[in-house]
């Protein structure tokens, strides 16, 4: 198919740039975005780069790179939400960027072009980036370590050497070691295939293994010094815990044989393929399609495929069997396990997007034009454009945002440029307005309930223009909260905890100082009784003291599970939601 390069980067640059504004414009700090920053928090705070620590516990579960990221962009930038997105959109673009040079190794510039913007505009991917998930991360440093070995595997360089030893290194203390087996499967395949015997058994893959061990070894060190030396420490509800344990059997195989200390009980082996549908879009039908063309040609290219100027004589003829075993082999492993998120498959995204760049390239549009398969393809991506430009619509005429109107903006564009477009260009451009469209409404959209129903940013926001005192937050998890909240606070679980956890910093005196408790309105009047019972106990307590409490503010709190989003689309009213008070509580002589 004919599609200008000239027009396909700019395309792709400017997608880059629409993402990297919708992501710093309208951020979402909740859930597991909550935890990773204040992880990060805590690390810039401390000055502790080696422990992790969660509301003044310690944390075992995902390794440090992330965070160190995070935290060094909160170093520079502050510790905000929007310092948290960059590292993440810098990832991304590197993503892009390593995408295209695998696919300049295999193929032409063509082939290159297309597959950046593939790759900057796929949905699934696009929302991770947004909610700062570590994929992101490890999407970038995989491709970056598969073009390094690539060319490492061409000729021996310590220049690619290095960079495949540090982007290996670095998915590990992303994700842990399960990733070696999706960045080795590739190249093994491929040599396999092309029977390159004294490649795949040559000395130097000891030294890049070596230099892999090398580089981990913070990783190590820092889960060695915070649990493996200090075996007393409480994790998962036991002591002894090794953090080493946990990093290279529990927390990988741990997960995937259902026997570690996180465990899900449910999964699908079909769970993956039905989620392509949307975090695959607009480019699912191209995916099938290009997977097809493969197999029927026996997993290769061919000489002429690899017209790159990176390109070795024999690599392009295998650039599938590189491709398709890396692709296939992670939605196979993560079908089989039981522990399954739908962002987990978009680390290989990128080596699909390849595939799907080649075939692109190479398909003749007089035979696409009148197939089955483009009018599939522009009806799929029609019906989500129209439910974009719905939702956009109804969203803005319940709730009044205008900013969710921003979806609507690629649309506009499109009608002014569609004349000038080739009929190739009009269906590349078509796709790509869906997949913004949809990403700004989706953006723009959880940033507005965001800002109104996230009790835990509405909660914190008020409380950082009240007198600075010592926050306490009574039997709720407040992730949200403790990030925003500029003063200090503590999660307690009943009035005895609350009397022992204020005293050091509320002390009793003339002066009486107080403190603020965040509590759910419904469970406060027996909060604040259990309070009054037992104030006589409070170290240092004088004859005479009492308890003063005062509600400050209350606030609604929304859950908003997915079955209830188009009821919020129509009308929020009677939505199930809980009240929370903010109370000023102090000992008064």
């Amino acid at each position: 198919m004919t599609f200008s390069v000239r027009c396909v980067h700019r395309l792709g640059f400017g997608l880059l740039l629409t993402i990297s504004l919708l992501c710093l414009l309208f951020p979402r700090m909740d859930g597991d975005a909550a935890v990773y920053a204040l992880l990060a928090k805590h690390m810039v705070l401390h000055g502790d780069a080696f422990n992790l620590v969660f509301q003044g516990k310690d944390w075992l579960d995902k390794p440090h790179f992330p965070f160190w990221m995070m935290a060094i962009s909160f170093q520079l930038f502050g510790i905000n939400e929007y310092a948290y997105q960059v590292p993440g959109l810098l990832f991304f673009a590197m993503g892009a960027w390593f995408t295209r040079q695998l696919a300049l190794f295999f193929d032409d510039e063509a082939t290159a072009s297309l597959t950046t913007l593939i790759y900057l505009s796929l949905f699934g991917l696009l929302l991770a980036v947004h909610d700062q998930k570590a994929e992101v991360y490890l999407l970038a440093l995989m491709t970056a370590a598969s073009y390094a070995w690539l060319r490492y595997d061409q000729q021996t360089s310590l220049k690619y050497g290095l960079l495949g030893s540090v982007g290996t290194a670095a998915a590990v203390m992303t994700k842990g070691v399960f990733v070696l087996g999706f960045l080795g499967v590739g190249l093994v395949a491929m040599l396999v295939y092309l029977r390159a015997w004294s490649r795949l058994f040559h000395w130097k893959w000891l030294l890049a293994m070596m230099g892999t061990l090398l580089f981990t070894l913070p990783e190590l060190l820092a889960l060695y010094l915070q649990f493996d030396a200090q075996p007393e420490k409480l994790v998962f509800g036991q002591t002894h815990v090794s953090g080493l344990k946990f990093f290279l059997w529990d927390s990988q195989f741990g997960r995937f044989l259902n026997t570690g200390p996180i465990q899900n009980d449910k999964g699908s082996p079909f769970f993956f393929l039905h989620n392509l549908v949307w975090t695959f879009f607009p480019t699912l039908l191209v995916l099938v399609a290009a997977l097809w063309a493969d197999a029927y040609s026996g997993f290769a290219w061919g000489q002429g495929g690899g017209a790159g100027p990176q390109a070795t004589r024999l690599a392009p003829v295998a650039a599938p069997v590189f491709l398709w075993s890396t692709f296939l082999l992670a939605l196979a492993v993560f079908s089989a396990t039981k522990y399954q998120m739908d962002y987990y498959l978009v680390i290989v995204f990128p080596y699909a997007a390849i595939a799907c760049g080649h075939w692109l390239s190479k398909v003749d549009w007089a035979v696409l034009s009148p197939s089955w398969l483009l009018r599939l393809h522009l009806g799929y991506v029609t019906v989500m454009l129209a439910l974009s430009t719905l939702c956009a619509l109804l969203y803005f005429w319940h709730a009044g945002n205008p900013w969710v109107l921003l979806a609507l903006l690629p649309l506009l564009a499109l009608v002014l440029v569609w004349e000038m477009l080739t009929p190739p260009g009009r269906v590349l451009a078509w796709s790509v307005s869906a997949v913004v469209m949809l990403f700004a409404f989706t953006v723009t959209f959880h940033r507005d309930l965001y800002v109104k129903f996230n009790a835990g940013h509405v909660v914190a926001r008020y409380l950082n223009t009240q007198v600075r005192q010592p926050v306490f937050v009574y039997n709720m998890i407040f992730n949200t909260f403790d990030f925003f909240s500029q003063s200090p606070s503590l999660p307690v679980r009943s009035a005895d905890e609350l009397i022992k956890a204020s005293a050091p910093c509320c002390g009793m005196g003339a002066q009486g100082r107080g403190f603020y408790v965040v509590a759910r309105t419904s469970e406060a009047p027996d909060l604040i009784r259990n309070l009054a019972k037992q104030i006589g106990a409070w170290p240092g307590a004088e004859a005479g003291s009492r308890l003063q409490v005062r509600t400050l503010q209350q606030f609604d709190e929304i859950e908003l599970p997915k079955q209830f989003v188009w009821q919020l689309l129509k009308d929020d009213t009677t939505l199930p939601r809980q009240s929370l008070s903010v109370l000023q509580v102090a000992i008064r002589p």
